[in-house]
């Protein structure tokens, strides 16, 4: 019986040499001859014909990749599967199968297996929307009384100000995390160092700052608004 699956992942991964390989074997030996393709950081997309042409790439700075495609086709065109893998806020992991139904399930599940070692320890920090969270915190502010003052409300100009700033805390965080704590890591070429310095920084300077950051704003903007 012949059978497709498709699902997608939001989940943040770091792809490097042993994983990469793992997937391509899969896909090698259960579907047939593998293609590469990425698309970069420079809005160029490259082919690569081999395994080793696409783990020796460069991977500068300027080029990055940001998105890698493995696919492989049967020679009867009977059997195909693609992995994607990007950094997309949407889809950072899908996987499709067109094949035979027992091909399908046992592909699929040694797939997700490697991809679940994938995850880094930071992964489900990119469920944290900080917008959303300081938004609420500065709506639930705005529409809180000072203790012992039932019958007085906070300003809307003040309301407003701090929904705006809390808003703006929020977005900022964001870019914050998606800068330091990357969806997608491609450990090919020069990514091999540029993640290990993130990962310099990830306790001493991403975590801290971050948590200080909230904190100190959260006081400020109490202290503001019940002062």
């Amino acid at each position: 019986m012949h059978a497709n699956y498709s699902s997608e992942l939001k989940s943040a991964f770091v792809l490097g040499d042993e994983e990469l390989r793992k997937l391509s074997r899969l896909l090698s030996e259960r579907i047939g001859g593998v293609e590469y393709s990425a698309q970069c950081s420079d809005d160029v997309a490259r082919t690569f014909t081999t395994l080793a042409e696409l783990v020796n790439y460069e991977n500068a700075k300027a080029s990055h990749i940001r998105g890698l495609c493995i696919s492989a086709r049967s020679a009867d065109y009977s059997k195909s599967a693609t992995i994607r893998m990007s950094d997309s806020k949407q889809r950072c992991f899908s996987l499709d199968i067109d094949a035979r139904e027992d091909v399908v399930a046992r592909l699929r599940a040694d797939v997700l297996n490697v991809v679940s070692g994938m995850s880094p320890w930071y992964a489900a920090f990119h469920q944290v929307n900080f917008l959303l969270i300081l938004s609420a915190v500065a709506l639930a502010l705005s529409l809180a009384r000072p203790a012992g003052v039932a019958a007085t409300r906070i300003p809307i100009s003040l309301a407003v100000a701090a929904i705006i700033l809390l808003g703006a805390a929020g977005f900022v965080l964001n870019r914050l995390r998606d800068r330091v704590f990357p969806r997608a890591v491609f450990l090919i070429g020069q990514g091999k160092a540029r993640y290990q310095h993130l990962e310099r920084c990830h306790w001493g300077i991403g975590i801290a700052f971050v948590v200080s950051f909230l904190a100190g704003l959260v006081i400020a903007v109490w202290q503001w608004l019940f002062a």
